[in-house]
């Protein structure tokens, strides 16, 4: 998810070529396509589309990767992981 939002395509080409799983979500349920939406990484949209990421998949508020593009800047709109 980080590297999808900070737009990281070598990286995120590397997870994916080591069959990282692209649809798993943060504790808000967003997943690395919900970042590469709200921070405006098209480019890694196209990436994690074409490899089998939904754009219709929905976070714990009902919102698809569409619906939160370009709300990077919002500050409920931040990456939250597990304690690990």
């Amino acid at each position: 998810m980080l590297a999808a939002a900070l737009n990281l395509q070598e990286d995120v080409q590397l997870l994916m070529h080591y069959n990282a799983d692209i649809s798993v979500t943060d504790l808000n349920g967003n997943s690395a396509m919900h970042y590469a939406y709200a921070f405006g990484c098209i480019t890694i949209a196209s990436l994690l589309e074409n490899a089998g990421g939904s754009t219709s998949v929905e976070n714990h508020r009902h919102e698809t990767p569409l619906d939160v593009a370009g709300r990077s800047k919002e500050k409920d709109f931040k990456p939250i992981y597990p304690p690990g």
